[in-house]
């Protein structure tokens, strides 16, 4: 009968415990959710919610999609998941674009180092052409998402109306280079809003653009800073079209006005080709922007070519054999 007494007592006690334990752990969370919303609340009455800048970096996954599933934020306008582990799975991946989606007002997007895979780019791609008043996007280093994921979200950023800054350095397109390029110079037609692009470290990018690509640099209107620099080494004739891109782009009364491609010329025939590129004509104009079929029937003055530059700054630096041919006066 004692035996039993004091099992009950035992069995009492535990049952106390648990409940107890249960009963904190409930105050606990009521208390973790009242702080979170009235944070939440008082940024929103300080007007500080647009400014707010929300730094997920190196936060566990499962506790990155619980906490942003409780506060329910809608009203971000900065939002850094570099190097997270939540982007690392395809349901953080389809998460985080739906929370995307929901930010009215999110501009400034970083995604940097987070080893993204060519489906989870795919679904991100599908939050971004959401998000409309994005203005700075930082997919920097990681070169796991591959090709197809990559032009999936070139080309949905090609819609996104206030998009200024794209940063995509340290790309691996292994294979898919076609595709790469094709949705940068659709991305260069389309956006009305682009300035800044960062294509630096993106192995062997250099060697594959074409010709659409560079009649898509010469006509944007708003690029101001393009960066290709240790990207690939341009041949003799890429080079012309560069100059030529940047010509039309003057002519056109466009803005690029910085070009890196640190790594990229290596001989001083290359930035002699640049150069003279710079030098353009009616019938050049023509052939790249015009009907191709007219260019038979122009003479005279057509075939006269007019210099045409407005960059302010051009770095070509690990030039091993330009050395002192190198020869300032070609740019004025």
């Amino acid at each position: 009968m004692s035996f039993m007494r004091n099992c009950g007592l035992v069995i009492n006690f535990v049952y106390f415990i648990i409940f107890r334990f249960f009963l904190i752990l409930g105050v606990f969370f009521d208390f973790l959710l009242f702080f979170l919303k009235k944070i939440c609340f008082f940024l929103e009455f300080c007007h500080f919610s647009h400014f707010l800048i929300l730094f997920f970096s190196h936060f566990p996954s499962k506790f990155l999609l619980f906490l942003l599933a409780i506060l329910q934020m809608n009203d971000l306008s900065s939002l850094s998941l570099t190097k997270n582990s939540a982007l690392s799975s395809d349901l953080g991946c389809k998460y985080i674009s739906n929370f995307i989606t929901l930010q009215k007002n999110l501009s400034e997007l970083d995604l940097s180092d987070a080893n993204l895979t060519n489906s989870q780019a795919k679904s991100l791609a599908d939050g971004l052409m959401r998000a409309k008043q994005l203005i700075s996007l930082n997919l920097s280093n990681n070169a796991s998402i591959g090709y197809a994921g990559m032009a999936s979200i070139l080309y949905n950023l090609a819609f996104s109306p206030k998009l200024q800054y794209l940063n995509i350095k340290g790309g691996v397109y292994t294979g898919g280079f076609p595709q790469i390029v094709e949705s940068l110079y659709k991305l260069l037609r389309i956006s009305g809003s682009l300035e800044v692009i960062n294509l630096s470290g993106s192995k062997d990018l250099n060697p594959s653009l074409n010709k659409e690509f560079f009649v898509s640099l010469g006509e944007i209107k708003t690029l101001r800073v393009l960066d290709l620099s240790w990207s690939g080494v341009f041949n003799d004739n890429l080079l012309k079209m560069l100059g030529k891109a940047i010509a039309f782009n003057a002519k056109k009364e466009g803005v690029l006005e910085v070009l890196n491609i640190e790594g990229c010329v290596n001989n001083y025939q290359g930035v002699k080709n640049l150069a003279n590129s710079l030098n353009i004509s009616e019938v050049e104009h023509e052939e790249w922007y015009g009907d191709s079929s007219k260019v038979g029937k122009m003479s005279g003055t057509d075939f006269q070519k007019k210099y045409f530059n407005n960059l302010r700054v051009l770095n070509f630096a690990f030039g091993r054999s330009l050395g002192s041919l190198f020869n300032l006066a070609i740019w004025k």
